[in-house]
């Protein structure tokens, strides 16, 4: 690669980094070097950014619907983006883990959702109003937040454990066999 080239990448790139900066309106200053500008000046801005701030949610989400796969017995359930924003959503509006969890258990023991095969996540926490409706549901029947609570920490200090989730005697109904 020649220099000629290099020079006119290296200007392409700072002429980008610039209208970055323009859109997070930071003062562009000739005198600091690419590196600095993207630590000292650009970092700090992304950070305050909603996609940053779910970074710290989505642990936490993914062990929720970890929960979900455990407590309603769907062991082959993989999460989809939608769910944890749904999750992420929830925490964020200040809703704790444990009463995430107790709307799960209020899902699981919800009659009318399991009969009517609504037992995904999605019928949990879909929105503030679903997840009031669960956590009612929960306390009626005797699982109060603390208890949920006492379920979680169960939970994170083993997993390998919590309502543990198999395959034993599921036949595929197409095949007739048994998962191996």
């Amino acid at each position: 690669m020649s220099i000629d080239i290099l020079e006119a990448e290296i200007s392409y790139s700072k002429e980008i980094l610039q209208d970055i900066c323009e859109h997070f309106a930071i003062d562009w200053d000739d005198t600091l070097s690419v590196p600095e500008i993207l630590c000292d000046k650009l970092l700090p801005e992304l950070k305050k950014t909603s996609a940053y701030k779910n970074k710290n949610y989505i642990p936490i989400a993914k062990r929720l619907f970890e929960i979900w796969r455990r407590v309603l017995k769907k062991p082959r359930s993989n999460y989809k983006d939608d769910d944890l924003r749904m999750i992420i959503r929830l925490l964020r509006s200040g809703y704790s883990e444990a009463q995430v969890v107790q709307g799960i258990i209020g899902l699981s023991r919800s009659e009318h959702h399991i009969q009517n095969g609504y037992y995904h996540i999605y019928y949990a926490v879909r929105s503030t109003n679903q997840l009031e409706m669960m956590i009612h549901k929960a306390d009626k029947l005797g699982f109060t937040e603390e208890r949920c609570e006492a379920r979680l920490q169960e939970f994170i200090k083993n997993p390998g454990e919590f309502g543990k989730a198999t395959d034993n005697g599921y036949v595929n109904p197409s095949t007739g066999r048994s998962i191996k």
